[in-house]
């Protein structure tokens, strides 16, 4: 989108100045306190920074702009926060609308990973904070989790859930 290269090309300052970022960004100070969290700065170093640098050495995907051009880390982080915020935004507004019904999103481990991506913005934007919100990787594994998960194997572990299935691979304990 127009938007989205101009967050490439120039933050989301190009956005702020032309009054667009309202339109992704519906709480501002709660959005730039949520950025300023040691969670956050620890999620951008783990999660988002490593394969930003990768794909930049390899001249790819990440390190592109939507038009083929290298953009900044600074500019990528922010077109990930501005489509994290979109997406918790857009989950937001019709958990409002539809009170008594369930959402479910399929999103990409990068917008999942350590609780700082669309879940935690969530949360943010409701009235229950954590208490309304649950987020489940599917077929996690130590990489993607920063934690060596456990096989299921019976063992009751306190805030643990161990969900059996027919396919081993995937049968971890979600902690």
């Amino acid at each position: 989108s127009k938007d989205k290269i101009l967050v490439e090309q120039g933050g989301l300052s190009s956005l702020d100045s032309s009054g667009r970022l309202r339109n992704y960004v519906h709480d501002k100070e709660g959005f730039e306190r949520f950025g300023n969290t040691r969670a956050f700065h620890e999620y951008v170093s783990y999660t988002l920074r490593p394969p930003y640098e990768l794909q930049q050495k390899l001249g790819q995907k990440f390190a592109t702009s939507s038009i083929g051009t290298n953009i900044s880390f600074a500019n990528f982080l922010d077109r990930q926060m501005l489509r994290d915020e979109g997406m918790a935004s857009a989950s937001v507004q019709w958990l409002t609308k539809n009170p008594d019904g369930l959402l479910l999103v399929l999103l990409g481990i990068n917008h999942v990973k350590f609780g700082c991506g669309v879940p935690a913005r969530v949360a943010r934007m409701l009235p229950g904070g954590l208490e309304a919100t649950s987020s489940v990787l599917l077929d996690p594994s130590p990489f993607n989790t920063d934690v060596d998960l456990r096989p299921c194997d019976g063992t009751v572990v306190a805030n643990e859930a161990c969900l059996r299935n027919e396919i081993e691979v995937q049968n971890y304990v979600l902690q």
